[in-house]
């Protein structure tokens, strides 16, 4: 994990937030001093033999820097430029050129020798570049994808690593417009709009690796490592991949999804007409809708506190005149209790990413309100009054 959050703003500042010792968190954004009209950054880890955080900078003049330790300094990266596109430790010319630099260095490479960069023959007329910091994709103006970098096989402690440094061209697809990594799988986007899936398990990847049609119609996609959003050209959003961690917002958390899932639109909440800030969005499972614990209760003022070993949360509203009650909630049981009374949920409460989720018709009954499901309008109306 990197101990420095950047980001970029339109006037081309970089802005740092530094990790905190000892724990998660980070501090605020700083505008980030000695490195300036920034189109475009990237990260990743080099190693030397230990690992160190490296910081690549794409300038507006095409240069390219990288970070010296710490993000202490900045020094320009040799023999590029008129670069157009940066991706880790990859780099694109405007001519359509692909270079690169190492990554892993042994204790007898002098500063100098880590900054040497190197032309991938076998690339050229390239327009886009993409990378996942092992495995790498570039597409070029006759819109054909091209591959290089490793593949897996094998599971969980028997997984193997194979690495293939000369770029194959795929002939399995064409037209190509974008492409992705998600998990072990390449998605390549085409000019008609179609999603095209292939996989990276084997010991290496053929030329005339087969693609599978995904999806049509598609305008834009987002990737994460183990998952995409795809934007269809009506505006609907589509996900793909490992949703564990209900990251494809489709209101579960199967595991994976290998066919395309429409994801769930946002909810809005209004509390006797106002709206509820959420700290993540409103969950529908089977057919029930589920709202962060903190959101509705914080706005009225309620006591919040939970137990992390008990996996207990207790909201204290006993001093509310209207309608004061005490509220306990057992994440491991999925046992709540109304003002010291046991209550029966038909859908128990749940954790997602350390964030508790009510079952808002617990809420409702909790609190005496009467709840409006505005479907037309994706929105829930809580009154209380």
């Amino acid at each position: 994990m990197n101990d420095h959050v950047l980001a970029l703003n339109a006037e081309g500042t970089v802005l740092s937030a530094d990790r905190i010792e000892n724990g998660g968190n980070f501090a605020p954004f700083q505008t980030l001093s000695g490195i300036e009209n920034v189109t475009e950054l990237d990260s990743y880890y080099e190693k030397r033999p230990d690992y160190e955080e490296r910081w690549i900078f794409l300038k507006k003049d095409g240069s390219v820097w990288k970070n010296t330790r710490s993000l202490q300094g900045f020094e320009l990266v040799p023999s590029l430029k008129d670069i157009t596109a940066i991706s880790k430790n990859i780099a694109l010319k405007k001519d359509g050129t692909v270079w690169t630099w190492p990554k892993e260095f042994d204790k007898n490479v002098t500063p100098s020798e880590t900054l040497s960069v190197s032309q991938i023959q076998a690339l050229s007329d390239i327009k886009i570049i993409k990378t996942n910091g092992s495995s790498n994709l570039a597409i070029d103006r006759q819109g054909r994808l091209w591959f290089w970098g490793e593949t897996v096989t094998g599971y969980s402690d028997n997984t193997t690593y194979h690495n293939e440094n000369t770029p194959v061209l795929l002939s399995g697809v064409k037209d190509v417009k974008d492409a992705f990594f998600a998990e072990r799988s390449i998605l390549a986007l085409t000019t008609a709009g179609n999603v095209y899936v292939a996989s990276l398990d084997g010991e290496k990847l053929p030329s005339n690796a087969p693609f599978t049609l995904l999806a049509k119609n598609i305008q834009s996609i987002k990737a994460g490592p183990r998952h995409v959003i795809m934007q269809k050209a009506d505006g609907a959003l589509w996900g793909w991949g490992v949703n564990k961690d209900a990251q494809l917002g489709i209101g579960d958390y199967e595991f994976l999804y290998s066919s395309p899932v429409p994801v769930q639109k946002p909810i809005l909440v209004r509390l006797n007409g106002s709206p509820v800030s959420l700290s993540n969005g409103v969950i529908t499972r089977n057919g029930q809708a589920f709202i962060p614990l903190r959101s509705v209760f914080d706005k009225l003022g309620a006591e919040i506190a939970y137990d992390f070993n008990s996996k207990i949360a207790k909201i204290d509203q006993s001093k509310a005149e209207d309608h004061p009650v005490f509220l306990e909630i057992n994440f491991k049981t999925s046992q709540a209790k109304v003002n010291g009374k046991a209550v029966k949920l038909t859908n128990p409460p749940f954790m997602v990413n350390g964030i508790g989720y009510l079952p808002l018709r617990l809420i409702s009954e909790t609190l005496g309100a009467k709840v409006d499901w505005i479907q037309k309008e994706d929105t829930i109306e809580i009154t209380t009054k």
